[in-house]
């Protein structure tokens, strides 16, 4: 071996070099890693320890729209964000969970837009970044694309309880209710889905809305009535989360021709929530709007009406004027004024608001949007304004909205436009653009 070195010198120096060197470089790796990993374990940490103190606090207040919570989450994104390209696993993992309680609190547009982010910061988003990506979509109305991204990951995550929930969920907004309901059905009996208590309380509210949308609240009161006996076994029956089940059953009564029981039930619902939420709480946006839809099916449209600009102020302020809930209230103020009201004025701004955002947050072609635009036309009609309903019914986005519009909406929307002005082809080019047959 001396006698190898002496001959070759140079050689030897620069290999014993290149060891020091490579020996050098895997520890400064190897520390670089381990300083990652305790990196990403203490956001971990910190980020578990706040989606605990939410829980902790209120297990129920991830469905209140606490606007603290909104501000933390808000900072937490911002904060997470820049890990995005010097630590994307990190952030993709931080990003999941932030993703997950913004769509929890009604966040929807902020929730998907990170777990889209999160998806695609690495060549594989996870099982945990799809099924995320797919309940958001849903949420924001996006079904199409929903629908696109469940059939492509059907081999893979197809039988993942999770997946199967948000496909129950999916299938009776495609109007598929038969088939949303075994699948829900399916999903509540079986033992795995029995710990895991938040996906088996979403399961349950997409059964019910399914029974519900279909035509049978009786049915829809069944499984809720089911779910709250399971909540009240487990927390206690004047827990947070059981009195938000009790006033979801509410809005089912006044369906089933129970509205007595129904506006008993708000009355005792009333001190309890006030235990636990603020004025500014969507719950109490909630208790407003069921309270509303109780007296108006009772024909008492003044009481009903200072329900919904309750339900109104709460939704604002916790939800934000962009929100589902927020744009409904509109709605309900503007139908509720349009049909019990002499001087329908007050209705049209409602209408307005109401018809924007939903537009502008599902889609011109949303079977909401048709319906807000045929409610606010009937409203003209009635005060003779025929200019004004023509205008609320061919809206400058006609050649998107009326191609989009769902199919049960369009017979009742071309009946409205022949009304008022005749069969749509005394309107030439009209149908071209919107892809309307001709009367």
């Amino acid at each position: 071996m001396r006698k190898f070195c002496a001959r070759n010198t140079l050689a030897v120096s620069f290999s014993a070099l290149f060891v020091v060197a490579a020996s050098i470089g895997i520890v400064y790796v190897m520390r670089q890693n381990a300083e990652i990993r305790v990196e990403r374990d203490r956001a971990q940490t910190a980020l578990a320890i706040l989606r605990d103190a939410f829980r902790s606090a209120d297990p129920a207040q991830l469905e209140a729209g606490d606007t603290r919570a909104r501000a933390i989450l808000s900072a937490a994104a911002r904060e997470v964000l820049t890990m995005e390209h010097r630590q994307p696993a990190v952030f993709r993992d931080l990003a999941y969970q932030i993703g997950a309680i913004q769509l929890n609190l009604g966040l929807t547009r902020e929730g998907l837009a990170l777990a889209q982010r999160a998806n695609r910061s690495l060549p594989d988003a996870s099982d945990t970044g799809v099924l995320l990506e797919i309940r958001g979509l849903i949420m924001a109305g996006r079904n199409r694309e929903a629908r696109a991204l469940i059939e492509a990951r059907r081999g893979a995550l197809g039988a993942l309880p999770e997946f199967l929930a948000e496909e129950g969920h999916l299938l009776y907004l495609e109007d598929r209710h038969p088939q949303a309901a075994a699948m829900l059905e399916r999903l509540l009996s079986s033992p795995g889905v029995a710990a895991e208590l938040a996906l088996r309380d979403r399961a349950y509210l997409y059964l019910a809305e399914t029974h519900r949308t279909a035509g049978h609240p009786d049915r829809a009161l069944k499984v809720l009535d089911r779910q709250i006996h399971e909540q009240a076994d487990r927390y206690g029956r004047q827990h947070p989360i059981v009195l938000i089940s009790r006033l979801r059953r509410v809005e089912l009564l006044s369906a089933t021709g129970a509205a007595d029981a129904g506006e008993r039930e708000l009355i005792a619902l009333k001190p309890l929530l006030e235990r636990s939420y603020d004025a500014g709480s969507a719950v109490w946006g909630e208790y407003h709007h069921s309270f509303g839809q109780l007296l108006n099916a009772q024909n008492r449209s003044e009481d009903a009406l200072r329900h919904f600009r309750q339900a109104l102020e709460a939704d604002l302020v916790a939800l934000g004027p962009e929100h589902e809930n927020t744009l409904r209230d509109h709605l309900n103020i503007a139908i509720t004024i349009a049909y019990g009201a002499t001087d329908r004025s007050g209705a049209y701004p409602h209408f307005v608001q109401a018809i924007e955002g939903i537009e502008k947050t599902k889609g011109a072609g949303a079977s909401l949007a048709g319906f807000s635009r045929l409610e606010a036309a009937k409203s003209h009609y009635w005060d003779r304004d025929l200019a004004a309903a023509r205008r609320v019914l061919t809206p400058a986005n006609a050649p998107i909205f009326f191609p989009a519009m769902a199919a049960v909406n369009r017979g009742e929307y071309l009946a409205a436009l022949h009304f008022g002005f005749g069969p749509q082809n005394c309107a030439p080019g009209w149908e071209l653009r919107t892809g309307a047959a001709p009367s």
